[in-house]
């Protein structure tokens, strides 16, 4: 089953295979101090970075944690990490779906992929 997930993406439910986004499970850290449930593609697209691994958060998290701040550089470029990391999976993970879509080796629905395809497209896997 295809559902969608914003800016046009989506996934597939039954099959873990094919996902196009980084559904990891973590804590973010909000600006009240509390802390809620998200996923890492979620804090990447909204421009977050990883303090720890499991919790997100955005600059005012040095506010309550001053002491921290000298580790902003390094949490920026784990992040960046992260980033990279994603893309090269999901792009490589596109290629593989693309490839097979193009040859006529999938049983996936044209219209199926074509959703797909946007999305990817849509979120600059796909140049």
């Amino acid at each position: 089953m295809f559902s969608g997930f914003g800016y046009g993406m989506g996934y597939y439910d039954d099959d873990e295979s094919h996902r196009d986004f980084d559904d990891t499970p973590v804590e973010f850290f909000r600006p009240d101090g509390d802390t809620e449930s998200k996923d890492v593609q979620w804090c990447l697209d909204n421009d977050f970075f990883q303090v720890e691994d499991g919790l997100w958060s955005g600059d005012w998290y040095y506010k309550e944690h001053p002491e921290e701040r000298c580790m902003h550089q390094q949490r920026l470029d784990d992040t960046k990490k992260i980033r990279r990391m994603n893309e090269i999976k999901y792009k490589s993970e596109s290629s593989r779906l693309y490839n097979r879509v193009r040859f006529g080796g999938s049983s996936l629905p044209s219209v199926t992929c074509r959703y797909v395809w946007t999305g990817l497209r849509n979120k600059h896997i796909l140049h």
